[in-house]
């Protein structure tokens, strides 16, 4: 009884010039990059911007230099809390969500799911809660199918992704770096997200301390420096890994210590190494190698499922399963060596991955509906 007149009470909420943002991490991600695209152009003015926050520690009050209303969208007892966030819910007449989803609770509602990433590992537990959207944004047409499956195939619209406008044309730093963003084996907080963890040290391809030495050592004598991203997912007790002078931890308090965001940095290194990780396919933007490590493939897809039946021959790359293969591919980095070029322009092409004015694309769909 109570639920249905709640539910009587929050219909009778009129939508107003609301603007909902999500994602995970806080203030990141798609999300962040298409926000401070519609603050640098004056988009929306009239517009209240309100963030749905699930880490109660970074709740602020403005947000590239504009005023925000920030509010804590996590578990809580406060009966105040679930009224603001349910008020707000159903007075916007725009949401913005990448992660954790923020449903429509009206026709009159717009929503456009940003998302957080393409399918390499497949997800699709995950994508089930996608729900109804107007908007989908995908990095090209080889993604539709995959997700018409969840979405009206209406909403799906190959506009790129805000994030990574920043890799379009990007130039890397004269001092040389590889990033390497391996995605989880190990969820931190699920324990049906969790593998078989084959690596003794949390990284593929290095086994040993040996072998982590030694890697120091190539970095040095090849003057590149080795950026290690965990995901966030991952369950950190797992890497093992001793600050060393060119193998550097590229966590949130690394990238706050040198004030830049994720694909900023991504955006200055000289090579990707990366897995199952949809950061992959924004890379392809840069036309700068990767490096594959792809070793744990048949196990990890019995747990998650893979979108390519042959990965490792479908997904152009350096294939890095050894230690000595890590070793070669710096060297090869240095060299300024890429054999795979057009395997991978072919593959881009393919999958209708184009440098794209996401930003633009995504706001001025906006615009077209209010």
């Amino acid at each position: 009884m109570k639920k249905a007149i709640k539910k009587i009470l929050f219909s009778l909420i009129p939508t107003r010039n609301v603007i909902i943002f999500e994602s995970s991490p806080d203030f990141t991600d798609n999300t962040y990059w298409l926000f401070k695209y519609i603050v640098g152009n004056n988009l929306f003015e009239n517009y209240k911007f309100v963030w749905f926050v699930w880490d109660k520690n970074k709740l602020k009050n403005s947000l590239c230099g504009v005023p925000i209303k920030s509010i804590f969208s996590g578990p809580t007892t406060s009966l105040f809390k679930r009224l603001e966030r349910s008020f707000y819910m159903h007075s916007a007449k725009i949401i913005i969500d990448s992660n954790r989803m923020v449903y429509k609770v009206s026709e009159n509602q717009l929503r456009v799911y940003l998302g957080h990433g393409m399918p390499i590992k497949l997800a699709k537990e995950y994508c089930r809660y996608i729900n109804k959207c107007d908007l989908l944004t995908t990095l090209g047409n080889g993604f539709k199918d995959f997700f018409a499956e969840f979405v009206d195939e209406d909403a799906i619209r190959p506009v790129g992704y805000p994030r990574n406008e920043i890799l379009i044309d990007s130039t890397p730093d004269t001092d040389k770096f590889i990033f390497w963003m391996p995605t989880y084996r190990q969820h931190r907080g699920a324990e049906t997200m969790r593998i078989e963890n084959m690596f003794p040290l949390g990284i593929p391809a290095i086994k040993t301390e040996a072998e982590l030495l030694q890697l120091e050592k190539v970095l040095e004598n090849n003057n590149i420096k080795l950026l290690l991203r965990p995901h966030p997912a991952q369950d950190l007790s797992f890497f093992n890994i001793s600050q060393m002078k060119n193998i550097i931890i590229a966590n949130d308090e690394y990238l706050s210590s040198i004030n830049c965001a994720l694909y900023e940095l991504i955006s200055k290194s000289s090579a990707l190494i990366t897995d199952y990780s949809s950061v992959y396919y924004d890379y392809l933007l840069t036309k700068r190698p990767i490096g594959l490590t792809l070793e744990d493939h048949i196990t990890f897809s019995k747990q998650f499922g893979l979108f390519f039946d042959n990965l490792r021959d479908e997904l152009p790359g350096y294939l890095i399963d050894t230690a000595e293969e890590l070793f070669d591919f710096v060297k090869s980095i240095a060299e300024e060596q890429d054999e795979y070029l057009e395997k991978r322009e072919a593959f881009r092409e393919k999958m209708g991955i184009e440098p794209l004015p996401s930003c633009k694309l995504i706001t001025d769909f906006i615009k077209e509906k209010f």
